[in-house]
């Protein structure tokens, strides 16, 4: 009883050291920079300490709400035995032209039924949409759908994994609780100094952060226990957070920006070790921009029309750039008499939707109606996407499409001969070609109005 209590009592005072040390900047032999933005949606951090010994840590913070994030998992081997090929983190970040990259799930080493460089995974894996190692009880994971709303929770055998596209997973049993740090609280005892990999999550689930801590070299950094760890998934932003295989296993890599990669830890072993499974995310470089423009030409009808009718205006969107359009942006729509001009507004419309890389979005405006101060002409039709410079874009000169070479004309009404004389209202209360009974009531009730002395000396009949 009295070596758990020295053992509980040395525990806290550890991660009291870390949590008040990595409270500001610098302090006591501990580094915690600021986040470096170095892809789209990435951020990255080198975190340095001797507190309470030499410890390197490598950190990842991705934002899942970016839309071109997506995250990546080592697929299966197909026909192969077993479940995955063991590869390199740097050799699986470079065939799957991803930007950052750490292992993930534990694999067997010693399997006779698996040749190398075949192996089997410990726990669940999801590689875009296939399962490729099943869910199994006493276990957890980090699982993410398509749109990247992520949990961690725990597996079960035969659990729904519809809509999973991506999952790693580990240990959840009685003396191997790899779930390190739930809803914000510690929750492993383990104080065994390793290498160690970690994933987690951000209370409100929008930051993924990836964590590899060196271990083993002296003079260099000695690992960390498991009860730190938790600490640092907690002070790097996570709420919940897994332990993933460690060891010699622990690498991270990056893109060097022309696709090969670059590792950024030291592992263990002296060199990188050929792992069974892999986490990656893929993310457009900082320069990258969206690029909306209007697949031409635009579709008006009719092709004629008289000052105050209403014509149908057809359009289709496209994000001809190298990320996702964001945010949602507006358009308006113009009567010109140049091929790209803007003479006369006729309707302003938004938000439109966000587009991915090469995607499309057809829009309608079924009623616009023609303002009567318009002049009779012909004119083309323009549609201006962005319109008021919302998005970021590589190119804000191709925003105006065109109805070139149609165009409608605008007339005058009644048949192109205007309205009549006396033809002041009809059973719209507007002018309607007819000079009729309704132009009479209206005439008489001007006149009774005029006369009343409830209203204005000046009003006219």
């Amino acid at each position: 009883m009295l070596m758990k209590l020295i053992r509980f009592i040395t525990v806290r005072l550890s991660l009291i050291v870390i949590v008040t040390a990595l409270t500001v900047t610098s302090y006591a032999g501990i580094s915690n920079p600021s986040w470096t933005p170095i892809f789209k949606g990435i951020s990255y951090k080198y975190v340095t300490s001797d507190t309470p010994r030499l410890q390197k840590l490598f950190v990842m913070r991705v934002d899942l709400h970016d839309p071109d994030i997506v995250l990546y998992t080592s697929p299966s081997n197909g026909a192969g035995a077993c479940d995955t090929n063991r590869q390199t983190c740097s050799n699986f970040l470079e065939q799957h032209n991803l930007q950052v990259a750490m292992n993930a799930n534990y694999f067997s080493l010693d399997n006779p039924d698996c040749p190398y460089p075949t192996t089997d995974l410990k726990c669940l894996a999801v590689s875009n949409g296939n399962v490729v190692s099943a869910a199994g009880g006493g276990a957890c994971a980090l699982m993410v759908t398509q749109d990247n709303i992520a949990t961690i929770a725990m597996t079960s055998l035969g659990m729904d994994l519809t809509d999973v596209y991506t999952a790693v997973g580990t240990y959840y049993y009685t003396n191997r609780v790899y779930w390190i740090l739930k809803d914000g609280q510690v929750n492993t005892t383990s104080d065994d100094l390793n290498p160690l990999t970690s994933v987690g999550l951000s209370q409100d689930n929008r930051y993924l952060y990836m964590l590899v801590i060196d271990g083993r070299q002296s003079g260099y950094s000695m690992g960390c226990t498991e009860i730190e760890l938790a600490g640092w998934m907690q002070l790097m932003g996570a709420y919940n957070a897994l332990r993933l295989d460690g060891g010699g296993s622990s690498t991270m890599v990056k893109d060097d920006g022309s696709g090969n990669a670059i590792l950024l830890n030291s592992p263990s072993d002296g060199s990188e070790r050929a792992c069974g499974n892999h986490l990656g995310v893929f993310a457009p470089g900082l320069d990258q921009k969206s690029d909306l423009t209007i697949v031409e030409p635009v579709v008006v009808s009719p092709t004629s029309v008289s000052q105050g009718g209403a014509i149908q205006v057809d359009w289709t969107e496209k994000n001809m750039g190298s990320v996702a359009s964001s945010p949602a942006h507006h358009t308006k729509i113009f009567l010109s008499t140049s091929t790209y001009g803007t003479t006369y507004q006729l309707a302003y419309c938004g938000p439109m939707n966000t587009l991915v890389v090469g995607a499309t979005q057809s829009y309608s405006e079924p009623a616009i109606v023609v303002p009567t101060s318009v002049p009779v002409g012909d004119y083309y039709v323009t549609v201006h996407i962005d319109c008021d410079s919302e998005v970021s874009e590589e190119n804000e000169n191709n925003n105006i499409g065109s109805s070139s070479p149609n165009r409608v004309t605008i007339a005058l009404p009644c048949g192109g001969q205007g309205y009549p004389a006396g033809d002041i209202s009809g059973p719209q209360v507007q002018p309607d070609c007819y000079v009729d009974l309704y132009d009479l009531m209206e005439i008489v009730t001007h006149w009774l109005e005029c006369n009343d002395p409830r209203f204005p000396a000046s009003c006219s009949p």
